[in-house]
């Protein structure tokens, strides 16, 4: 991953805060942050910079800085950037044991240059100033944003390896100008040749001598050996040296590049190398705190990746309060983001899909007094992208939608102003039975919104919200479902929520003879072929819960006639042909065999296991989906109930696997998977709470199962065990 060098970037959390505050050596000082330093000076001149928050948290209308070590000694230090928008940069020396030091922001009228000793020994390391242009850039707006003193009072502040960037690490890729700073180190004297390449314009200077322009307007092959460079005579030591570039559109590039001493002039310049350059130490914030006790509202932000499912990126976003000690119990922290988004959280991830620029804001509370600090926020750089096949990424993208919907104000939409990008990129990352508050907000506070996007998203989020729902509450699920049914246009969709509304009154809430009705209803011509199977289907799982075995086999052998019907179409004969190993496995297959299903059915049983341990919810459904409409007729005598008893109790819903793994040891005699199912249905009276239930369960297996007989390598031990659990756990 590559290392994005950004003032929000260093202000990352670390270290405990300490026990005791150290006493406040600075006394003028309004704030104090103590840093860390992350990554070594190359050499004790370059010091270390620390990129502190301004955005309106810093003193008005300047500030100066004093560095000291942890024991109050000042360190000699330079103020290298302010920008009022965005941060404060500070370079000091090394402090005696790289403990560490403290910055302390002085009000003043205006920034004063650093004295004689400090300006004479600090020489930081490569500094990347960037400033956005609305208006054309020019090499002249390059050149002012070090003319004022502090620098870069409209730019944006990085330290860079070196010279050598084909993207702008602080913001957009278009329109903006830059501006190095920095220090190159010789060790062998002699003549050097020094060349730029860039798009568009650029200049280089060293000790302040200009030594190579890239002339606006010119293609990249035009100087690509070179040819926009010279010769210095370079001494052994240390040499400053500046860098300007601007772009406007299209490709970007700021290179340097040289020939070292001794090289044949044949040979083509290279990248001065990083090792060429003095670096300065790298920081990061461990603590904050104001004069006043009032705790700072520093933002820390990141880009942290992207996603890319629809028609265009979404830059994924870490925001968090900067590191401080303990915050007093009445203090308020509201973040405000792009002027209408209202969060609390202390941290939390944000979705753009732009790389536009972003206020931001975070305010600290207490009583009357309050403290505001703000960022414009960008992309810096394009961040590593998200792979939504990670569960990890989806998780990531879900926390950040989840943030904007649960945003402030109440009463808003939040979905009103979504893209169909955004759309998109919420489906792709939903995950059944994970994060329910998304589709659930979504449902029932941006519904119009919804009812606007592709009908395959709004079925995935309202399949998801209703599944929710049921696992809580089936009764509550029911009018969702008839709602969704009323107004649903598609036919095939329509059957759908009927068909789920059956289900729901047999299977969760026990009510047969209405599910019954809830079929009757469905028109036999608005059935596809495959819904008809599933209709059926579903007609046997309403007899086998209420306890008519022989109506439920009926149903089930009748669908899975009518599927195996449906197989025998000739492009399925021929995707049979080419998927089998030869003819007669797939004739085998579409005629039925017995032994080809038992085949079929233990790999179904397998794969839903794998996928129910890898918790991945919609592919275990599918492979129900899939087995219920091959082998129906698995759900009387064979173990598609276990299978499917175990993915309900996976995703939390002991409820529906109970009444479930009831139904079934209530319709089946004697067979090699009772004593596991017993074993089943006493975990999910566990989960329940029901003692007296698994008791009566208890006494039921005793007179069903011949002593001694167990399932899967020792169920009845299993059943057994759970039993005397639950008793000493009573009280």
């Amino acid at each position: 991953m590559r290392r994005i060098a950004t003032a929000a970037m260093l202000l990352a959390a670390a270290g405990a805060a300490r026990a005791e505050a150290p006493p406040w050596t600075v006394g003028a000082a309004t704030h104090r942050f103590e840093v860390g330093i992350t990554t070594p000076a190359s050499q004790p001149e370059a010091g270390n910079v620390a990129l502190l928050p301004d955005g309106g948290l810093l003193p008005k209308p300047a500030c100066d800085a004093v560095v000291t070590d942890a024991d109050g000694r000042e360190l000699k230090s330079l103020v290298v950037w302010h920008n009022p928008r965005v941060g404060l940069g500070v370079c000091f020396e090394n402090p005696p044991s790289d403990a560490g030091a403290f910055v302390y922001v002085v009000p003043a009228q205006k920034t004063k240059p650093a004295d004689s000793a400090a300006a004479g020994f600090l020489k930081p390391g490569v500094l990347m100033y960037v400033e956005t242009s609305a208006a054309t850039p020019s090499m002249a707006k390059a050149a002012s944003i070090a003319r004022d003193w502090p620098p870069g009072r409209a730019a944006r502040l990085a330290l860079v390896p070196n010279v050598g960037q084909s993207e702008n690490r602080l913001g957009p890729d278009d329109n903006f100008m830059a501006w190095y700073t920095g220090w190159l180190t010789i060790e062998t004297p002699g003549r050097y040749y020094f060349c730029t390449i860039s798009d568009d314009a650029s200049e280089f200077r060293i000790g302040g001598k200009l030594v190579a322009r890239w002339p606006a307007n010119r293609p990249r092959n035009d100087g690509a050996k070179g040819q926009f460079g010279d010769y210095v005579d370079m001494v052994k030591g240390l040499h400053s040296l500046e860098y300007l570039q601007y772009e406007t559109t299209g490709q970007q590039e700021a290179h340097l590049c040289w020939r070292p001493t001794g090289t044949p002039i044949d040979k083509l310049p290279l990248t001065t190398p990083r090792t060429a350059y003095l670096h300065s130490g790298e920081t990061r914030i461990v603590s904050a705190a104001a004069k006043d006790g009032l705790p700072l509202p520093g933002i820390d932000w990141q880009c942290v990746k992207y996603v890319w499912t629809g028609d265009r990126p979404v830059n994924l976003f870490r925001f968090a309060r900067m590191p401080g000690g303990a915050s007093p119990g009445d203090v308020r922290f509201t973040w405000k983001i792009d002027d209408r988004y209202e969060v609390t959280a202390d941290e939390f991830l944000w979705l753009w899909e732009d790389e536009a620029e972003h206020p931001v804001s975070l305010t600290a509370a207490r009583g009357s007094a309050s403290a505001v600090s703000s960022v414009p926020v960008v992309v810096p750089v394009y961040p590593p992208q998200m792979n939504m096949n990670v569960p990890s990424d989806r998780e990531m993208v879900r926390k950040a939608f989840l943030s904007r919907l649960q945003a402030g104000p109440a009463q808003r939409r939040p979905c009103a102003d979504w893209s169909s990008n955004l759309w998109a990129t919420l489906v792709a990352a939903l995950d059944p039975y994970a994060t329910p508050e998304i589709p659930q907000a979504v449902i029932e506070r941006s519904r119009q919104d919804l009812a606007r996007v592709a009908p395959e998203w709004r079925w995935a989020i309202e399949g998801m919200f209703v599944e929710n729902v049921r696992v809580k509450d089936p009764a509550a699920a029911l009018p969702w479902v008839q709602r969704f049914a009323r107004e649903e246009m598609d036919t095939s969709r329509k059957v759908h929520w009927q068909m789920e509304r059956a289900r729901i009154l047999a299977t969760d809430l026990g009510m047969t003879n209405e599910a019954r009705a809830a079929l009757a209803e469905i028109q036999p011509a608005t059935l596809t072929p495959e819904a008809a199977v599933r209709a059926t289907v579903l007609a046997g799982d309403v007899e086998r819960f209420a306890g008519r075995r022989d109506e439920a086999a009926r149903f089930y052998g009748a669908a899975q006639d009518r599927h195996r019907a449906m197989q025998k179409s000739a492009a399925t004969l021929s995707a049979l042909r080419r998927e089998s190993t030869n003819e007669m496995s797939a004739m085998a297959r579409l005629a039925g065999d017995w032994r080809i299903a038992a085949v079929r059915e233990g790999a179904n049983h397998a794969t839903v296991q794998s996928l129910i341990e890898q918790k991945a919810w919609a592919e275990a459904r599918r492979t129900l989906d899939q087995w219920e409409i091959e082998f129906p007729l698995s759900k009387i005598d064979g173990d598609f109930p276990l299978a499917e008893a175990a993915f309900q109790m996976a995703v939390g819903d002991p409820q529906r696997a109970r009444r479930i793994l009831s139904s079934y040891r209530a319709t089946v005699g004697m067979n090699s998977y009772l004593a596991r199912a017993f074993a089943m249905e006493m975990k999910c009276l566990e989960a329940l709470g029901l003692r007296a239930e698994m008791d009566a369960l208890a006494a039921e297996r005793a007179k069903r199962i011949p002593t001694g007989t167990s399932a899967s390598g020792g169920g009845m031990d299993l059943l057994d065990r759970q039993r005397e659990a639950m008793r000493r756990r009573r009280p």
